[in-house]
């Protein structure tokens, strides 16, 4: 069903393919009892799941059912949605952020532009470029210097008896990254247990867990960061330079994987970092014993394939063409 080059490159993906995802999404959020509103961590309903899951090639897709905790939002306000296992966020086109329980009072009075959840923190950036975080920060994913939560009232989820509630390491208020004020940051992205965000000039800046190079700062590998800091380029080839022989590419988008980074530039390139064990690097391979890509290297694409935007999943990438 997969080209052959998946493994080793980029490849095209099957539309067959594209249509068993569309059946899995719309059976997982399919429900048989009209009154009850839809659940995809209801243990009684997971053996119809998975027979649903089974079943897809022959059985209709059950029209799906309102998510009333969210409720008055609809599909026509949503501007985004981020999800992984423990959180799932809503952008409406209003600039709201809502949370399945509804609507997060703490961005009233502000307009939030973009959102991006790791496995345990998310991202929120306003139309004023403040950049604001909440969740676990055990990685330095939130980018507030350590300790800077102690006194914070920790709700929501989060256990006061853990190692990180103690130590400030974890908030459930957002609060703003200030190292990146003053910035004009215009998109955000999270990994697994890392956050990049893009400023209006195309520089990029990275924090959090840089245990495989997902930063794409070649000198802190290994390391937990706890401020943003500049990603690093080669040095023949700074996007951040105008006064060097190569002309420079600006940064237009960002995606995240677990422990990857993507970027796009704006003439089309496409440039990556972090962990490549299983091929989400595309042409990139880093060493057969420690795979990983420390510093932001340009991708192998397809000379013809005019890429408009990243997306990336935990283990892979992908392109949007026109």
């Amino acid at each position: 069903m997969f080209n052959e080059q998946f493994a080793n490159g980029l490849s095209n993906i099957n539309h067959l393919f594209s249509c068993e995802l569309e059946d899995i999404r719309d059976e997982h959020l399919s429900c048989d009892h009209e009154d009850e509103p839809v659940s995809t961590t209801d243990t009684d309903r997971s053996s119809e799941i998975e027979l649903n899951y089974k079943k897809r090639r022959t059985k209709s897709p059950l029209p799906p059912t309102t998510l009333r905790h969210c409720t008055p939002f609809n599909r026509n306000h949503m501007k985004k949605c981020v999800s992984t296992d423990n959180i799932q966020l809503l952008l409406s086109k209003q600039g709201q952020v809502f949370h399945l329980s509804g609507r997060m009072d703490c961005f009233i009075g502000q307009v939030v532009v973009d959102i991006a959840c790791g496995y345990d923190h998310c991202l929120a950036l306003t139309q004023d470029g403040l950049v604001y975080s909440w969740g676990n920060g055990s990685r330095g994913q939130l980018g507030y210097p350590v300790n800077s939560c102690v006194d914070e009232d920790h709700t929501a989820g989060l256990d006061t008896a853990d190692p990180n509630h103690a130590a400030g390491l974890d908030t459930t208020d957002p609060r703003e990254v200030h190292a990146l004020s003053g910035l004009g940051v215009v998109q955000v992205a999270a990994g697994g247990w890392h956050s990049v965000a893009r400023t209006r000039e195309g520089i990029l800046y990275a924090w959090g867990w840089n245990n495989s190079g997902q930063l794409g700062i070649e000198d802190k590998l290994d390391q937990v960061l706890y401020d943003p800091h500049p990603v690093s380029w080669p040095e023949d080839i700074d996007p951040n330079e105008k006064d060097i022989d190569y002309q420079g590419v600006k940064i237009i988008d960002i995606a995240c994987g677990a422990r990857h980074t993507l970027a796009l530039g704006e003439d089309g390139s496409v440039w990556g970092c972090g962990w490549n064990e299983y091929g989400q690097l595309g042409g990139i391979s880093g060493s057969e014993e420690v795979p990983k890509v420390c510093t932001m290297t340009r991708l192998s694409i397809p000379d013809e394939a005019a890429v408009l935007k990243l997306c990336a999943g935990h283990w892979n990438s992908g392109l949007v063409t026109d």
